[in-house]
């Protein structure tokens, strides 16, 4: 008697292990990616099934390939799967823990090859599914670096942005570890945790994000915006130099813009005074850049500048005295230094001797149509 149960177990054994081999060497199965009995799989692993024919998409749904571990309770994992002609990959919605995890593939269908001489549409393949065990074991591959992406970020104030960390290992595999990463900043002026930056007061700071022995820096900057109009952030030393500090290289200095943008008196219509008040100041700086007012740049920034100014009394009509009062208070500020001061003197005494005509104010003089702002 224990001979005939010896033999049926034995018969039993023999019929699982022709299940699982048929399973993975299939007619129409070239190969499996990592493969299951020579690769390791790791926790962030993706597999691959390639065919010998096209596959068919709609026979492609969300629990295809399903993954479940071992005597776990929990449902299987499921994950993106991706179609590329011939090839079937998946991409578990979670990292795999280590431990014992069985995988499946359900019947999916193939594209027949059309044969020449029949016009009819051959029946779809079939294939048959595919099942087999793997194991994930802790990762011994070494971290060689850690990347973030932005590594450069601006933000106004009051914002928040996210970021992506990728750790990048020896066998050039990458993982996502934005979440398990840790943050810190150099300054108050952002938040950070979790790849989520979370902006204060403007400034500048450095966050430093760590994973296991590496890490890496991302430089942010935060900004002021104004009525949609991005500031640039206060210079250090903004009178070291005849031309000062122009970050963001619009031709208007960068103390300047912050005071027309922040502290210059307004009178009628503020967001037409500013922009008008920084054509006015662009022109100004080129005074300092170009003292000898080569071929008249400089000559026709200001006229268009004091022009802009006279077609905006005309069409709002303002009194003389509040443009002048914007002309007075302007250039002392565009030339606030000694040093600035004698080189607009020597753009004024390179029109001596010339006369000029008034052609009158009108439009066009003015860089932005200040007709369109409310």
């Amino acid at each position: 008697m224990k001979n005939i149960y010896k033999s049926i177990f034995i018969l039993v054994l023999g019929l699982n292990l022709a299940h699982s081999k048929h399973s993975l060497s299939q007619k129409h199965l070239l190969s499996i990616l990592p493969n299951p009995t020579t690769d390791s799989v790791k926790e962030n692993s993706q597999f691959s099934f390639t065919f010998d024919n096209k596959i068919i998409e709609d026979s492609i749904k969300t629990h295809t390939i399903t993954i479940k571990k071992k005597k776990s309770k929990k449902q299987g994992i499921v994950g993106a799967i991706e179609i590329q002609e011939n090839i079937l990959i998946f991409k578990p919605s979670k990292l795999l823990e280590i431990g014992t995890y069985h995988i499946k593939v359900n019947p999916i269908k193939l594209e027949r090859e059309i044969q020449d001489n029949t016009k009819k549409r051959p029946h779809p393949i079939h294939t048959k599914a595919i099942r087999f065990k793997f194991k994930v074991t802790e990762d011994t591959v070494t971290l060689v670096a850690l990347t973030a992406n932005p590594n450069t970020i601006a933000l106004s104030e009051h914002n928040s942005t996210t970021l992506a960390v990728l750790a990048k290992y020896a066998d050039n595999s990458t993982l996502d570890v934005t979440q398990k990463a840790t943050y810190s900043s150099s300054d108050n002026v952002v938040d950070v945790e979790k790849g989520v930056i979370s902006s204060n007061d403007s400034g500048t700071a450095t966050i430093t994000i760590g994973y296991e022995d590496k890490t890496t820096t991302v430089q942010v900057e935060v900004y002021e915006t104004i009525e949609g109009h991005r500031l640039p952030p206060e210079p250090q030393n903004p009178d070291a130099t005849l031309l000062g500090v122009d970050v963001n290289d619009n031709g208007v200095r960068d103390e300047v813009e912050r005071w027309i943008y922040k502290e210059m008196p307004t009178y009628h219509h503020p967001e037409i005074e500013r922009v008008i008040a920084m054509q006015q100041a662009k022109a100004d700086q080129m005074a300092l850049v170009d003292p000898t007012n080569k071929e008249d740049n400089v000559l026709d920034a200001i006229h268009r500048a004091d022009d802009c100014w006279w077609y905006y009394e005309h069409i709002k009509n303002i009194d003389d005295s509040s443009v002048e009062a914007f002309n007075i208070k302007l250039r002392d500020k565009s030339f606030n230094t000694k040093n600035r001061l004698n080189t607009y003197f020597e753009y004024d005494y390179s029109l001596r001797g010339r006369s000029f005509i008034v052609t009158g104010e009108k439009s066009t003089d003015c860089d932005i149509n200040i007709n369109v702002i409310k």
